[in-house]
C-alpha cells in the first residue's frame, strides 16, 4: 500500500486528506471479510478506486482484476522466483560459477580417466564419482539463505491473505527446476567428455534427479528452522550422514546388523550406486588387475552387482515427490493452526 501512496503522491492523481485516506481504509476492513478469496487488485480497487491498475508487492506484479484465478497466482509466483533466480547472483550465478569451476577442475585433473586400465584408475574413478554425488548435493545448501529470506516474504503475503502458501511451495518448486536442469547440464558437459566417462545422458538424468531431491530437501528445512544459520547446520549435518550410509567407505554387508536398513534412506545411495553402473557395467571394462579384472568385480566388490537403473532413477523421482508431499503437509497443518487462533481472535 505504501508503493500506491507513494505512486499516487508522485503523480498527484488522487490528491486526499489524512481523513479522506483513513475513510478509505476502513471501508476497505470492513469489506475485506467479505470474501475470503479476494485478491490484492480487489483490495486496492476498493480502497483505493482511482488507483493505478497494476500494484508491484514483494518484486512481483498482480493486476487488478475482480476475476483473478489460483493459477495466475501460481504464475506470478513463478515469474518472480524466475526473476529472483536470475537477478539475484547469489542463487543462481555464484551456484553455476562454482559448479563450473569444479567440473573443469575435475576434468583437468582426470582428464582420460575412463580410458585407463590399471588398478589405481579404478579407485580415482570411484573416488571421483563419490566427490561428484557429495559435493555436488552438498553446494545446495548455499541456497538456504535466500530461501528462509522468501519465506520471510511469503509469510507476510500469506498473512494478508493474498494467497494460500501452498501456492508459494508449489510455485517455488516448479521454478527451481530450471537452476536445477543448468546445474546438472553444466556438469555434465563439462565433465563426462574431458574424463571419458560413460553414458553423458544417463550420468546428466541421475544428477538432475539427484539434484532435485536436495532441493526438496532444502525447501522443507527452510519451513522447519527460523533462520537461515540453522538450516545450513541442519541440511549439512543431514548430508553428511547421508555420505557414510551411502555404501561407498563401508559396503552395506559391514554394516551392524541393526543399522543395515539405513542403507536405504539416503537418495545419495542411489545416485551413486547408479553413477558406478553406468561406469563399470559395460563389457568394455576390462582392467589391469587381478583383484578387479573386470567392471563388474568393481560393482561386485561394491556389493552392488545387481542395480537397475531405471528403478533407482524411479526412487530418486519418488524420493522427492516424498519430501514434498511432507513439506506440504506441513504447511497445511500451520496454516490450518493459525487459521484456528485468527478465528478464535476474531471471536
Amino acid at each position: 500500500y505504501l508503493s500506491v501512496v507513494s505512486s499516487l503522491s508522485k503523480k498527484k492523481k488522487d490528491a486526499r486528506s489524512v481523513e479522506e485516506w483513513a475513510e478509505s481504509f476502513k471501508k476497505w476492513q470492513e469489506e475485506a471479510d467479505e470474501d475470503e478469496g479476494d485478491m490484492l487488485g480487489d483490495d486496492i480497487e476498493t480502497c483505493f478506486p482511482t488507483a493505478i491498475t497494476t500494484v508491484q508487492i514483494s518484486r512481483g506484479a498482480i493486476q487488478k482484476s475482480k476475476y483473478l484465478k489460483k493459477y495466475y497466482v501460481m504464475v506470478e509466483l513463478i515469474k518472480r522466483y524466475f526473476l529472483d533466480l536470475f537477478l539475484n547472483p547469489g542463487m543462481l550465478w555464484v551456484r553455476f560459477a562454482m559448479y563450473f569451476m569444479l567440473s573443469l577442475m575435475i576434468g583437468l585433473l582426470y582428464f582420460g580417466l575412463g580410458n585407463k586400465t590399471s588398478y589405481t584408475s579404478i579407485q580415482s574413478r570411484t573416488s571421483v564419482l563419490f566427490y561428484s554425488v557429495s559435493f555436488y548435493i552438498f553446494m545446495v545448501v548455499a541456497v538456504l539463505p535466500f530461501r528462509v529470506h522468501d519465506k520471510h516474504v511469503a509469510s507476510k503475503e500469506v498473512f494478508n491473505s493474498y494467497y494460500h502458501p501452498l501456492a508459494h511451495h508449489f510455485a517455488s518448486t516448479l521454478a527451481s527446476l530450471l537452476g536445477v536442469l543448468i546445474l546438472a547440464f553444466t556438469t555434465t558437459v563439462i565433465m563426462v567428455p574431458m574424463a571419458k566417462f560413460n553414458a553423458p545422458f544417463k550420468f546428466f538424468l541421475d544428477m538432475l534427479l539427484s539434484l532435485n531431491c536436495a532441493e526438496a530437501l532444502a525447501q522443507m528445512v527452510t519451513l522447519l528452522v527460523s533462520n537461515y544459520i540453522i538450516g545450513i547446520v541442519g541440511l549439512a549435518g543431514l548430508f553428511g550422514f547421508f555420505m557414510l550410509l551411502m555404501g561407498f567407505m563401508l559396503v552395506p554387508s559391514e554394516f551392524p546388523v541393526w543399522l543395515r536398513w539405513a542403507y536405504s534412506v539416503p537418495f545419495h545411495t542411489y545416485t551413486w550406486r547408479s553413477f558406478m553402473y553406468i561406469e563399470f557395467s559395460g563389457p568394455e571394462n576390462v582392467f589391469d588387475s587381478v583383484e578387479l579384472p573386470t567392471g563388474m568385480d568393481v560393482l561386485r566388490a561394491y556389493e552392488i552387482e545387481d542395480v537397475n537403473y531405471g528403478h533407482d532413477m524411479l526412487v530418486l523421482f519418488g524420493y522427492a515427490i516424498i519430501i514434498h508431499l511432507i513439506t506440504a503437509s506441513i504447511i497445511l497443518v500451520r496454516q490450518r493452526k493459525a487459521n484456528r487462533i485468527e478465528d478464535e481472535m476474531a471471536a
